[in-house]
């Protein structure tokens, strides 16, 4: 990453001059970064400013927010990088919304089975058919029913020898 040169105060005065000249009172921080941001860009990149460096330029030209709270050069570059992030979401809803609004028209109507004829279902047979995922990976019918359940073997009590065990206990062994 190429290194940043150190701005003097007098580059700085000389820049800050400048956006102040671009900046009115009234004007919203985010819509005017907005519109100076590729000047902004361009002076860290190919003029080598850091953003520090930009950020005192904001903050000797008088272009902040409300709260009067000073820029600096990461809060100045996470601003730029948001205001970047909001241009590329709003093209790509511009570019990705091809359809013409004006020319929207409503879906056909549903058609109505013809007056007078009543739809008979047999008796027994559902009025539709249920949905089955045989053939695409699915389990067959046969398959969806758990499988018997094998009780493993009980195992047989422990054979106890009730000599031995008093025999420990009294100390007799």
């Amino acid at each position: 990453m190429p290194v940043k040169h150190p701005r003097r105060d007098t580059d700085i005065e000389q820049f800050a001059n400048d956006l102040a000249e671009r900046w009115k009172q009234g004007d919203g921080v985010e819509p005017w970064l907005r519109t100076m941001e590729p000047e902004l860009s361009r002076k860290v990149r190919s003029e080598r400013w850091s953003w520090e460096s930009v950020a005192r330029a904001l903050n000797m030209a008088g272009i902040q927010y409300r709260t009067s709270r000073p820029w600096t050069g990461v809060s100045l570059l996470q601003k730029i990088t948001s205001v970047r992030y909001e241009d590329r979401k709003r093209a790509g809803r511009k570019s990705g919304d091809t359809r013409d609004i004006s020319a929207w028209e409503p879906p056909p109507p549903v058609s109505l089975p013809p007056a007078g004829k009543e739809l008979a279902i047999p008796d027994g047979e559902l009025a539709f058919k249920p949905a089955t995922l045989t053939g695409h990976g699915g389990r067959t019918v046969a398959e969806t029913h758990a499988p018997p359940r094998r009780e493993p073997d009980p195992a047989p009590p422990p054979a106890i020898d009730v000599d031995a065990i008093l025999a420990r206990f009294t100390g007799s062994k």
